[in-house]
């Protein structure tokens, strides 16, 4: 059985510098997501026809990451079960968002199924 240590200690200013940086850029770009969603909901072109699906995943996403964010700052030292829960939120909203999309288009194009 192969041990793995793990060094916990509550003065590491770098990984916590270096945790926030990373979380502020993502909730930056999920910000600017969600901007982007409110306004393309609104919208009714043939080329976005989509749109409805693009706003949902994007609002799902920031469900999962905002999240991922409250558990990577509430269970800090627990690494493995932060890469489970983020492996886990990019799983289920990636899956989601496939799910949206083409389960409408493969039921439209095979009505037996």
């Amino acid at each position: 059985m192969e041990v793995v240590v793990f060094c916990y200690s509550p003065t590491r200013t770098t990984a916590n510098i270096w945790i926030i940086v990373t979380c502020g850029y993502l909730a930056l770009l999920q910000f600017i997501g969600l901007i982007l969603a409110v306004r393309l909901h609104k919208v009714n072109l043939k080329a976005l026809e989509n749109s409805r699906y693009i706003v949902a995943s994007i609002y799902i996403s920031s469900i999962c990451l905002m999240l991922v964010m409250v558990a990577l700052f509430a269970i800090n030292n627990l690494p493995n079960i932060i890469e489970l829960l983020f492996s886990a939120s990019l799983l289920a909203s990636t899956a989601v968002f496939l799910f949206m999309i083409f389960i409408p288009k493969v039921s439209k194009a095979f009505p037996c199924i």
